[in-house]
């Protein structure tokens, strides 16, 4: 009996020694749900979905794959979770036994389903998606049966989160809102409506803050999570159904709640906050901390060795022209270029190199580098350390000189022609020189603004650009001593990237000073270059290489010494002579073409001026005469970090390094494989503290905002390292952009979903949710849709039976017959009127339906101002402030308003861009005469104006979605007072952003430009305010006529902001009609003979 109590003893601790070997906390579980009995929890951890009991525990995997799994919601009897996975390309809509089992997919359409909520009944799902109805196309929320088919909208409105009350209505969170930014007060956010089917929403919060993520109780109790007390964390509130009585529930300081759920018949709540997840009960419980554990083990090898072939972004050849450097995801990579095969990688680590470049010589001993390893970015040396051999790549051992300090970034280093100096940006802006071994360090040029930056070949000059305070680059040339700097350039628009010719009679740079397009100019350095003539410089190249000494040479013999050896002559010293009085006149243009140019080489003796010209993202190298004629390709390809070699041409080519003969060719390159260790977490922390660093350096408020950068810095940097998933990563870098409170940041991480991606198709077609008999029937049809063609066009009322030869339904997803059928000719069956037809139908993406949809929706609008004003008022809607809608506005003030009174320029829902004063010259051009032909009329010459004159009326309408240069613009009307500007406040998102790749092949975003109001003569308080929204202030435009649009006013399909804005124009161009006017002077103009 003691032997059998002992057993079991040891039993019962050896598996509890295992499971606790092999258990481990879940770092950061996202997105919880809970059943609606309370005890259990459902998370995603590592892509996939886990269940646990709502006390910790112990957690069950329930989904395996690839794809990221998400967004679970239980159904009312706790029997099925309903998820969104991207197992498809795009999230999905699935269900999955809450046990466990093989998934099912009830969403097919290439857009993002997020499931939120059952039924009360347990029959439907509801989520959110944009399916192509109402310009801008917001989500809007969907319904679709739990055992799968057509999915319908439940109402006109957008919505982006739904909860289902008791009485079976609707809760729904309208509005934008940006992932991860925190403090925000403005328009661009969200807020909560209680919504009946046949009823107007009623709306339940006004907070300018954050309004999200709604539960209900049983008792119909509503909570949500709201920022709205001053230290502007979120926290769960609750609120009566009708919106009264909100009291905050949660006290969480510093790490908020970003994601809750509530148990609807045990009032336990389950909510995501840091990197746990804590629970609560309701009403007056305290949250507690969830203590789970999960089998340890790793989505995928923390630590991998992969073999590179390509993917090279950087090249530096060696002065014997023999070996190659190269940048392969942050690691130095050295291979010989005749031999290729394996690749050397001699420091590798975690931390970011770039900007490689071998000392110039004879010997690739010497390699110079930025680097992150000590924190900031420094200028390091790569030499061998290996006695008997100084080839690097050869070498069996290197070390790592540091040149500079690290406390300030400093990277970018060029050598000087004999490789005696380095030139290098220190800081932000400044230009220093250093020797070689890093002494002797001081500063060239001094300045904020990032320069570019090459050495004359005589190595006593510098030539750079970089931008001045108006953002206008300019190339300069300044002794590389030092003193006093010379604008060769001097233009007001964009000049940079100069580079030069190796005898030192030229430089080539980049300009944009002509038709808005990039060109090559180029000059001569002194006044007797630049005044030869074509028959001067035709002799010359002719003769050049038959110099006195040459033919002197031939006459008498080389000269040689008592051995019988050659005397050398003492070499003449290279000096570089520069006129520079008006050396900006000298400039010329090389290039003119539609297309972007860019300066890149100089033949060694001027005889070719090269370039890079980009057709529709595909590059060609080719290169004109000093007389910028006969243009030749010299090769074309995918090329990138192009540096000429005497007459060479080094550079990446599809990832490897290649090189060219100037004169032209194949591309000749070196294959390669290099074999690199990567460590995803050092990865993930690498990327994450390049961002916080860059940030910190860059962002264009150096007080952050008011943030304690340093402290999110080190906060989400562990918490990047630590995550399970490649989505959970980009979230927690997005989470620390966010704390920065601005608009235009972001980071995209490279590649996408783990799924196959197909492209589906869109027939323009909503069909009718009160519809239950057999087929679909057709409620709308899209004007100018894949189904209003000349031959084959659907009408309302037919029903629709057969897609692609599948039966469609209600029970059957329509959707799933429109996979991978875009433009694919897709036949149709429907009956009319009882009569059986069919055809073909060629559907259509997604974006090339988007437009169909907002080409509807600016032919109703201004359909409908012609109509109200009686044809007097005019309508042009811009999509978006890029040049092509500048021509589009051009073209539609000429084809629908020239012979209008008044205009009405919708800016609402455009997405911004740059183009606010062009939109402003072609508005406020002043009128100062009037010219008549001959029987003719008033007018004036349009080819004399920049663009289209406008001088009549204008009205401006704005709203929450009109980003960025949408709002300048109507930041600007208001400010010079040209018009009327009505609508809702611009959500404050205007700033500047560039923005950096990140070592994984991510983007970040980078807002480094304020922008402020000036000018407000009648408004003078507004002067100096940011329009970006950074805190209490706000910082959108405020209409001079404050109209909402509800989203009771989109589901009765009026405007009444559009109808504000025709009251006044209508008005106005009453005003106007009694305003003097150009008369016609015929008949008046007397001319007697004396």
């Amino acid at each position: 009996m003691t032997r059998m109590r002992v057993f079991i003893t040891l039993t019962v601790l050896l598996v509890t020694l295992t499971t606790s070997a092999w258990a481990a906390e879940p770092f950061m579980p996202r997105y919880p749900s809970i059943s609606p009995d309370g005890s259990t929890v459902v998370f995603s951890f590592q892509g996939d979905l886990w269940s646990v009991a709502s006390n910790g525990g112990m957690a069950t995997r329930l989904t395996v794959h690839p794809a990221y799994e998400s967004l679970s919601v239980f159904s009312p009897d706790g029997s099925i979770i309903a998820f969104g996975s991207d197992r498809h390309g795009d999230v999905d809509v699935y269900t999955i036994p809450a046990t466990g089992g093989t998934p099912t997919r009830l969403t097919h359409a290439s857009t993002t389903d997020a499931p939120y909520a059952f039924s009360n009944d347990g029959e439907t799902i509801y989520f959110a998606s944009s399916r192509l109805f109402d310009y801008p196309m917001e989500r809007q929320i969907q319904a679709i049966p739990v055992d799968g088919g057509t999915p319908f909208r439940v109402a006109d409105m957008y919505g982006n989160e739904v909860a289902i009350a008791p009485d079976g209505s609707f809760i729904i969170a309208e509005g934008r809102k940006k992932f991860g930014r925190m403090n925000y007060r403005g328009s661009y956010q969200r807020d909560l409506y209680s919504y009946s089917p046949g009823s107007d929403p009623v709306q339940l919060t006004t907070h300018d803050g954050v309004d999200t993520m709604p539960m209900v109780a049983s008792d119909g109790t509503i909570y949500w999570i709201n920022d709205n007390e001053k230290d502007s964390i979120w926290n769960v509130w609750r609120m009566n159904a009708d919106g009264s009585n909100k009291q905050r529930i949660t006290n969480f300081k510093d790490d908020g709640v970003r994601w809750a759920d509530l148990s609807h018949n045990s009032n336990r709540m389950i909510m995501e906050r840091g990197t746990k997840l804590y629970a609560m009960d309701l009403p007056n419980g305290r949250p507690f901390e969830l203590e789970i554990q999960v089998a340890s083990d790793d989505l995928e090898n923390p630590v991998s060795v992969q073999t590179f072939r390509s993917d090279a972004e950087e090249v530096s050849i060696s002065g014997d022209g023999e070996e190659y450097a190269l940048l392969i995801h942050g690691d130095i990579i050295l291979v010989n270029k005749e031999l290729g095969g394996r690749a050397v990688v001699p420091i590798p680590d975690p931390s970011r190199e770039e900007n490689i470049a071998f000392r110039p010589g004879d010997n690739a001993d010497t390699l110079a580098f930025t680097t992150d390893r000590y924190g900031e970015k420094a200028i390091c040396l790569l030499v061998s350390d290996d006695e008997d051999e100084s080839n690097l790549r050869l070498a069996k051992k290197r070390k790592i000189i540091k040149l500079t300090n690290g406390k300030i970034p400093a990277h970018s280093p060029v050598y000087s022609p004999d490789g005696s100096k380095i030139a290098y940006t220190y800081g932000n802006g400044d230009i220093h020189i250093m020797d070689h071994d890093g002494g002797h360090d001081r500063a060239l040029d001094e300045s904020w603004s990032e320069p570019d930056y090459s050495w004359a070949p005589d190595g006593n000059w510098i030539a750079f650009s970089r931008e001045d305070r108006n953002f206008n680059s300019d190339v300069w040339i300044i002794p590389a001593e030092g003193g006093e700097k010379v604008n060769i350039s001097t233009h007001p628009d964009e000049d940079f990237g100069p580079v030069w010719a190796a005898d030192g009679s030229m430089i080539s740079w980049t300009s944009r000073r002509h038709d808005n397009q990039y060109d090559v100019f180029y000059t001569y350095l002194t006044k007797e270059l630049d005044e030869r003539t074509r028959e001067e410089w035709e002799i010359w190249e002719k003769t050049r290489d038959n110099s006195p000494k040459d033919i002197d040479e031939e006459e008498n013999g080389d000269e040689e010494g008592e051995d019988g050896e050659e005397v050398d002559e003492e070499e003449e010293e290279f000096v570089i002579d520069i006129d520079f009085d008006d050396i900006y006149l000298r400039a010329r243009r090389a290039t003119n073409s539609p297309n972007p140019e860019y300066a890149v080489g100089l033949h060694p003796k001027g005889d070719k001026i090269a370039f890079m010209r980009m057709v529709d993202g595909d590059g060609s190298l080719n290169s004109v005469n000093r007389f910028a004629e006969d243009e030749e390709e010299i090769a074309s390809g995918d090329f990138s970090d192009i540096e000429l070699v005497d007459e060479t041409f080094y550079m990446i080519s599809g990832g490897q390094p290649g090189y060219v003969d100037l004169d032209g060719g194949s591309v000749e390159t070196t294959d390669f494989n290099a074999r690199l260790t990567i460590d995803k977490r050092a990865t993930r922390r690498q990327v994450i503290d390049e961002g916080y660093r860059t940030l910190k350096h860059w962002f264009y408020d150096p007080n952050m905002h008011g943030i304690d950068w340093d402290e999110m810095g080190e906060k989400y940097g562990e918490w990047a390292a630590n995550v399970a998933h490649d989505k959970d990563f980009a979230d927690v870098v997005n989470m620390m952009l966010g704390e920065l409170n601005a608009s235009h940041m972001g980071y995209y991480p490279d590649g996408g979903s783990d799924g196959d991606g197909p492209t589906d198709g869109f027939i323009g077609v909503e069909f009718d949710a009160d519809y239950t008999g057999d087929g679909l029937r057709v409620k709308w049809v899209l004007p100018n849709g894949p189904a209003d063609e000349t031959d084959m066009t659907l009408l309302p009322g037919d029903i629709v039976s057969f897609v692609n030869d599948m039966e469609v339904g209600r029970d059957s997803n329509v959707y799933a017959a429109l996979e991978d059928q875009e433009d694919v000719p897709t036949a149709i069956l429907w009956e009319r009127d009882g009569e059986e037809m069919e055809g073909e139908i060629v559907p259509v993406a997604w974006y090339p339906m988007r437009e169909l949809v907002y080409e509807d929706m600016e032919n109703k609008n201004r359909a409908h101002v012609e109509d109200i004003s009686d044809d007097r008022v005019g309508y042009v809607h811009i999509q978006g402030m890029g040049w092509a809608e500048v021509e589009l506005f051009e073209r539609d003030l000429y084809a629908v308003a020239d012979d209008k009174e008044a205009l009405i320029i919708d800016v609402r829902n455009n997405g911004g861009g740059w183009t606010t004063d062009m939109l402003l010259t072609i508005l406020t051009q002043p009128v100062h005469a009037y010219t008549i032909g001959r029987n003719g009329e008033v007018g004036y010459p349009q080819p004399r104006y920049p663009m289209y004159r406008w001088e009549k009326p204008i009205a401006v309408i704005c709203n929450a979605g009109s980003y960025s240069n949408a709002e300048i613009f109507s930041h600007a009307i208001k400010t010079i007072g040209r018009g009327p500007v009505v609508g809702e406040t611009t959500g404050g998102n205007v700033i500047s952003t560039g923005g950096w790749t990140t070592m994984d092949g991510g983007w970040i975003r980078m807002p480094f430009r304020g922008w402020y109001i000036w000018g407000d003569e009648n408004n003078p308080s507004r002067n100096n305010q940011n329009q970006e929204a950074p805190g209490a202030g706000w910082g959108g435009c405020v209409p001079d006529y404050p109209v909402p649009f509800t989203p009771a006013d989109r589901i009765a399909d009026r405007d009444p902001q559009l109808d504000k804005a025709i009251e006044l124009m209508i008005e106005a161009a009453n005003v106007e009609a009694g305003k003097p006017k150009p008369g016609d002077v015929r008949g008046k103009l007397n001319y007697e003979k004396p």
